[in-house]
């Protein structure tokens, strides 16, 4: 009986453990920049002044009188602003400026601490919705375009489309589409993801972007109600 006791004395002090660890907060970064924009959704009109709020923390707590180097510019392009401040309660507001035509504005940041150099980042934009292309269309593209088209209609396509059980889930169906590519012998590869459920559904394109990697379906989104 007096094992049995003891075990029932136990038994809420490990549900009580259990519950601090299940609700234990992700662990803080050593050292960590918390910058942050004077606009709630990062986005500014052109010519419109963007400031940034900047804080220097050390397992969460702003570190006083740390140092800080910083530059401005344009993303992608050098920067136009640079220059370095000392931070006596570990917190800043830097100004970043603005664009006179749309596009993104960024602001990097560095510290030293114990010998080690840490890194921060922010971007803005201004008028994204108004971003041009920055090249011309050349006048013979289209010239171009059909013809290119008008030659690869003329190979057939020979799909070859393979269900693949092990890629699927119970609610996506996922297949190996082979197409014969612009000329033939010429094979192009990719998968197809589908919502199991019959219905209508919008079509997602998602070209893989450059490099040699492997590429996996997309189940999340076919999830979501697409064919990707």
């Amino acid at each position: 009986m007096k094992k049995v006791r003891l075990l029932f004395l136990y038994l809420p002090a490990f549900f009580l453990l259990g519950d601090v660890i299940a609700q234990s907060p992700a662990p803080i970064k050593y050292v960590d920049f918390v910058l942050t924009p004077n606009h709630d959704d990062w986005n500014y009109d052109v010519n419109e002044n963007a400031n940034v709020q900047v804080s220097v923390l050390k397992f969460g707590v702003p570190i006083k009188n740390v140092s800080i180097d910083y530059e401005v510019g344009p993303e992608m392009l050098p920067a136009d602003k640079k220059g370095s401040l000392v931070l006596p309660n570990g917190e800043t507001n830097i100004d970043i400026g603005t664009s006179k035509q749309p596009g993104f504005r960024q602001l990097k940041i560095k510290t030293s601490i114990d010998g080690k150099v840490y890194n921060g980042e922010i971007k803005v934009a201004y008028s994204p919705g108004k971003i041009m292309p920055t090249v011309s269309m050349p006048e013979d593209f289209m010239q171009f375009w059909n013809k290119a088209k008008d030659e690869a209609a003329k190979v057939p396509m020979d799909a070859i489309v393979t269900h693949l059980p092990e890629q699927s889930t119970t609610a996506v169906d996922v297949y190996l589409v082979n197409l014969q590519n612009y000329k033939r012998g010429q094979r192009l590869y990719g998968y197809l993801s589908k919502p199991k459920a019959p219905g209508k559904y919008p079509v997602l394109f998602e070209p893989p972007g450059a490099g040699i990697k492997v590429i996996t379906p997309s189940i999340v989104n076919a999830n979501q109600g697409f064919i990707v």
